[in-house]
């Protein structure tokens, strides 16, 4: 779906669950290859933390580290204990990495077009074009769907030649923007569940001393009819939650980051994909001209650049060169 609206960490060994380990591999290398490629200057490596609470009390001068007060800030000491969890991870700005694939596909010589697919329509041998919201035909040598929880739509496009079990998990997030003259440190954060309020946060420091905050608790789950009546532009934001968050933050946060008026940041929303295996669905519907990839969960960012690099070559040569398509079979739930 790209909607720019996600946190951005990519990450590669032990994150999977040995059938997408080599998507963890291979996405972790793809978005070093193409940050350097394409020029993507939000994308770096940073550890990553396992956080709890301690139970302290926040004061107004403590620290996250032994940097001293003027060092990069990010956890409150008082409150929070850290671990290593992962040193070999990395992030990068969704929406950064959205315009720099799009402008380096512009500057190959492809035609993006931004409008809304109402459907495809069949010519009879299994071979369909692409039908915009215009009323407007493209014919095609291939169609290739890539919108992610709106994946479900295909199978009434495609007449039931596959079944697309998912559900949209609307995710709120905050972006909060470091006051001025503090810098954020490079490291992000998996806290533990928070019981009172039902939280557990996700923190991803960016380069550009902002803080992406995930892990609200309470998402819906919407079934095929909500998925198809939202749009990426209108899934809601979770307004209470964003209550409970907020004062979890005013604990978990070095003072530094939080504003004598209170936290406030910028609430966004998107819908993850999640078919019932927690896998993607990659490859070629069967009898058609037709390819999905779809159903990343919270894993688009990483698992992004290979599931495209396996569909280019599908439609270039039939056949992915890097990645085992098997367990991924967009037919596997018929």
């Amino acid at each position: 779906a790209a909607s720019g609206k996600a946190g951005g960490f990519i990450a590669a060994d032990g994150w999977g669950d040995g059938i997408t380990d080599e998507l963890h591999r291979e996405g972790f290398a793809l978005h070093e290859e193409l940050a350097s490629e394409l020029g993507v200057r939000s994308y770096r490596k940073l550890p990553t933390k396992s956080v709890s609470q301690t139970g302290g009390k926040p004061g107004r001068n403590t620290q996250a580290d032994s940097a001293g007060s003027q060092g990069p800030a990010l956890l409150n000491a008082a409150t929070t204990r850290a671990s290593q969890m992962d040193d070999h991870t990395a992030q990068v700005t969704p929406q950064e990495l959205c315009d720099r694939l799009v402008e380096a596909a512009k500057a190959s010589g492809v035609e993006v077009r931004m409008e809304g697919a109402a459907g495809l329509t069949e010519s009879g041998d299994g071979n369909y074009a692409v039908r915009l919201d215009s009323g407007e035909t493209i014919a095609a040598d291939r169609v290739v769907i890539t919108t992610g929880p709106w994946a479900v739509a295909a199978e009434d496009w495609l007449g039931g030649r596959i079944k697309v079990p998912m559900v949209g998990i609307a995710s709120t997030s905050l972006v909060l923007q470091a006051p001025a003259g503090a810098t954020v440190a490079a490291q992000a954060c998996f806290c533990s569940g928070d019981r009172k309020h039902g939280t557990h946060l996700e923190l991803y420091p960016r380069p550009d001393d902002s803080v992406y905050v995930s892990g609200f608790g309470g998402s819906p789950q919407l079934d095929k009819d909500e998925i198809l009546s939202n749009t990426p532009s209108s899934v809601p934001v979770n307004e209470a939650r964003a209550v409970a968050v907020r004062e979890v933050l005013a604990e978990l946060l070095d003072a530094r980051l939080v504003p004598e008026e209170g936290i406030a940041g910028e609430l966004r929303a998107c819908m993850r994909p999640c078919p019932p295996d927690a896998r993607p669905l990659i490859g070629p519907v069967p009898s058609t001209n037709v390819l999905i990839g779809a159903g990343h969960n919270c894993w688009g960012i990483t698992w992004g650049p290979p599931t495209g690099r396996a569909l280019a070559e599908l439609v270039l040569h039939g056949t992915s060169t890097r990645l085992d398509l098997a367990p991924f079979t967009p037919t596997r739930f018929l």
